[in-house]
């Protein structure tokens, strides 16, 4: 991770999340597949692998660098 840190006004985190897909398992296996996509800030990189529902960031603008 950078050492910048997204900090807003209030100081608490103000990532610029981006949407990263990724999967894992065995694709040699029927259903041996999972998404495990993620959120990765464009800024400092961390990334935030709980989040309920990543896709909804997918596609914004600057995803396509």
């Amino acid at each position: 991770m950078s050492s910048w840190e997204c900090k807003g006004d209030d100081g608490e985190p103000d990532h610029d999340w981006k949407y990263v897909s990724d999967w894992g398992g065995d694709p040699g296996v029927i259903g041996g597949t999972f998404d495990c996509s993620y959120l990765e800030c464009r800024v400092c990189g961390e990334e935030k692998h709980d989040h309920p529902n990543p896709s909804e960031y997918a596609y914004q603008a600057g995803d396509y660098d």
